[in-house]
């Protein structure tokens, strides 16, 4: 029995040792993968903004339509014009949650990336805007909970311009359009006939996303795309504004 048990824990030493040196391959190879896939981003969102201009080497093989209807418009404005819009907008999983007027703030989008921690956990989203008629804020970040330990997202209160250009709710009206109640002096009862009140409603938006877990609704629950946003993001731990 002794010499058994003993077979048993050296099996399990060795498999402990064994998973160790896997975990710490595992680190090393990922690290080194985000680190290129970071460099391959920083450079697209150089060029994408505008601040840098394609070298010889990127533009290899390229051959320039023949039709060069659109090259007035192209140098009308450095970098690539609504590029995070139309990445956002066309990426199956987030479209779902952007509404039309989503895509009017979304315009105005300069940068969408995921940063991780040196320490691990999770990734925080965030996004960077120019001067827009919605909400003041620059950036927009939210830091994706811990679902094993419950912690709950940490978000940028986004600061709306006003209530009508609060896409996260629409406004709606009550009463006024019918008869007034009857009046026994001057025009009140046409004032009474007229006054409506307004009130907000949540709506479906995917500025939703940014709200505190406690008064999204149903919306709380983030994208499975922004937990591994690789397709979209870059990390480049730089002011890309």
């Amino acid at each position: 029995m002794a010499s058994v048990l003993n077979s048993i824990i050296d099996i399990e030493n060795d498999a402990a040792e064994q998973f160790s040196s896997l975990e710490t391959s595992y680190s090393s190879t990922q690290k080194e993968y985000l680190q290129a896939r970071d460099k391959l981003f920083k450079r697209r969102q150089e060029l994408v903004s505008g601040k840098a201009t394609p070298t010889t080497d990127e533009l290899a093989g390229f051959e320039a339509p023949s039709d060069d209807s659109h090259g007035a418009a192209a140098s009308a404005k450095a970098g690539v014009p609504y590029f995070w819009l139309n990445a956002i907008c066309n990426q199956d999983t987030l479209a779902e949650e952007i509404s039309s007027r989503d895509r009017q703030a979304l315009a105005y989008c300069t940068s969408f990336k995921a940063v991780h921690a040196a320490a691990g956990g999770p990734p925080t989203v965030e996004m960077s805007f120019s001067s827009n008629p919605f909400f003041s804020n620059n950036t927009l970040r939210r830091c994706l909970g811990d679902a094993e330990s419950g912690a709950k997202a940490v978000t940028t209160d986004i600061q709306w311009k006003d209530s009508s250009h609060n896409l996260s709710v629409k406004e709606t009206r009550k009463g006024g359009g019918g008869k007034g109640k009857k009046a026994g002096k001057g025009q009140a009862g046409s004032a009474a006939a007229g006054s409506s009140s307004v009130r907000l409603k949540p709506c479906p938006s995917f500025f939703r996303f940014f709200l505190p877990d406690s008064s999204s609704g149903n919306n709380s629950k983030a994208p499975r795309h922004l937990h591994d946003p690789t397709a979209l993001h870059e990390d480049d731990g730089e002011d890309d504004e």
